[in-house]
C-alpha cells in the first residue's frame, strides 16, 4: 500500500510563494517565456497569471498543475 507525504506545519515548513515572475517561472520549470505566454493566452488558459502594475506574476499553483507538480508525493509502502 502507498503512503502519502505530507509536510509539517509550523517552524521549519517551506512556504511556497504565491506567484513567481515570468522569469523565475522559466527557471523552474525549464520552460521559455514564449511557451508561458502561450499557455496565459490559450483559450481557456493554462496557466493563471496578475498583472501588478507593468508586472507579470504567474499564480505559483498554476505553474505546478501545468507541470503535473500539484498531487501529493505518494511513495511505495
Amino acid at each position: 500500500m502507498a503512503e502519502t507525504v505530507t509536510q509539517p506545519v509550523g517552524q521549519g515548513a517551506a512556504l511556497e510563494p504565491l506567484t513567481v515572475t515570468v522569469k523565475e517561472a522559466c527557471r523552474l520549470s525549464g520552460l521559455s517565456v514564449s511557451t508561458l505566454y502561450e499557455k496565459m493566452g490559450a483559450e481557456p488558459p493554462q496557466l493563471e497569471r496578475r498583472k501588478v502594475g507593468k508586472r507579470t506574476l504567474i499564480v505559483y499553483a498554476s505553474l505546478k498543475k501545468l507541470l503535473g507538480l500539484d498531487a501529493p508525493l505518494v511513495h511505495p509502502a
